[in-house]
């Protein structure tokens, strides 16, 4: 399982939080000498298949590929600069694609929030083999779209870059600053208002 450090933890959680979910945190520091499996990237994938779906569209795909191919080189370039500097060392890259438009051809509102829910499992599958993810939305639009073949009705909506953390030196100034500052969550009676019988 990933181990977070001690920066990455900076707010209270349950501790009986499920320990995979306290696990997680957004790595930005990869090692370039570690791969990916197949077989862990064929677990991500079903990690994010048994995702709730309304109506059980599923109105989402993922594009998936790993440095060192000329698709993966593509898609850093496609990313704004402050992500394609650590993304570059990734060891996958993943590009999550909605479908804003179900197979009747009604339109298909919920599918952000479905694709969200299946990356959030591939995260959690991902923590669990010891890898790190980080979600990106800083990318070139258009760029992405025809790298991954955009059918009409479809649209890029995340990339995430996936792989072994490294050693923390080896990040650039940027994501040094955003680490540095740590991580926070807003408290539990601001995220959620919470209305439970006081009864027996």
């Amino acid at each position: 399982m990933l181990e977070p450090p001690s920066r990455a933890r900076a707010f209270e959680l349950d501790p009986d939080l499920t320990p995979l979910l306290a696990a997680r945190w957004s790595v930005r520091e990869f090692d370039i000498t570690r791969a990916v499996a197949a077989v862990d990237v064929r677990a991500l994938v079903d990690a994010a298949r048994t995702a709730p779906s309304a109506h059980n569209l599923q109105p989402w795909r993922l594009w998936i590929t790993e440095r060192g191919t000329e698709q993966f080189d593509l898609i850093v370039a496609s990313l704004a600069d402050y992500n394609a500097v650590w993304a570059s060392r990734a060891a996958l890259l993943i590009v999550g694609v909605a479908r804003d438009v179900a197979p009747d051809g009604t339109p298909c509102p919920w599918a952000d929030y479905d694709l969200g829910q299946a990356t959030a499992l591939l995260t959690v599958e991902a923590t669990a083999r010891g890898l790190g993810v980080c979600q990106m939305a800083g990318r070139d639009e258009s760029a992405l779209a025809a790298i991954v073949a955009c059918a009409p009705g479809e649209r890029v909506a995340i990339v995430s870059a996936v792989g072994y953390p490294g050693d923390e030196r080896d990040l650039d100034p940027a994501a040094t600053a955003i680490h540095e500052r740590g991580r926070a969550r807003r408290a539990r009676d601001d995220a959620a208002t919470v209305a439970l019988s006081t009864g027996p």
